[in-house]
């Protein structure tokens, strides 16, 4: 935008040059046969110049410059805007995949602490005789599942945490990002509803 207005001032404007020269004058009267002069010498002579020049268009070459300089300045304005909104979409997306990483481990804990009982009550009910061997093996394989994938879902949640920290400017890892609870969020109660082609002119990557 600055060299769009600069260039339309260069051309849509006159162009104004000043100078100033001072000279030093020296002279004898008596070099040209006066015994004197109404001036006395030696005398500084001032002098001011100013020059005006104006660009005519006559072929539209420099409206057509002009206009292709507008049109790089809304390009890059609706691509500025589009980095932002897909800024913004990634913040959200990440911000609601950290809620559910983080509501699945919590799930996975819970899991395991019920599996963890259901399998002491299955190894009594084993000693006791009854219980089959296969029925408690197979709750076996169960925990150890629900143990197995818990250290994953944590290695997931710390890199969504810190991808959403980088997209909020902030350190990875940082522990002063949103803390988004899964059961708070909520979708609008009603939808905006317009033509496609009125949804076409509000993306800005198209409007590019």
């Amino acid at each position: 935008s600055e060299t769009l207005g600069g260039r339309s001032g260069a051309t849509s404007l006159p162009r104004v040059d000043g100078k100033l020269s001072a000279n030093r004058v020296d002279l004898e009267p008596e070099a040209i046969g006066a015994s004197q002069l109404p001036v006395q010498f030696p005398l500084t002579l001032y002098l001011a110049t100013v020059d005006v020049s104006y660009t005519f268009d006559f072929f539209g070459a420099t409206r057509n410059e002009l206009e292709a300089l507008r049109a790089h300045v809304d390009a890059d304005r609706f691509e500025l805007e589009a980095a932002r909104q897909a800024l913004a979409a990634n913040v959200v997306t990440s911000a609601i995949r950290v809620a559910s990483l983080r509501a699945q481990v919590a799930r996975t804990g819970e899991a395991l602490a019920w599996q963890s009982r259901q399998l002491a009550i299955a190894e009594a009910l084993e000693k006791a005789g009854g219980l089959a061997q296969a029925d408690v093996a197979a709750r076996r394989e169960d925990l150890a599942r629900s143990r197995a994938a818990l250290p994953d879902l944590g290695r997931d949640l710390e890199q969504v945490r810190h991808r959403l920290a980088i997209y909020l400017g902030r350190a990875p890892g940082s522990a002063d990002g949103p803390e988004v609870r899964l059961d708070e969020l909520e979708l609008p109660a009603e939808l905006p509803v317009s033509l496609p082609s009125q949804l076409v002119r509000q993306r800005p990557d198209i409007l590019a």
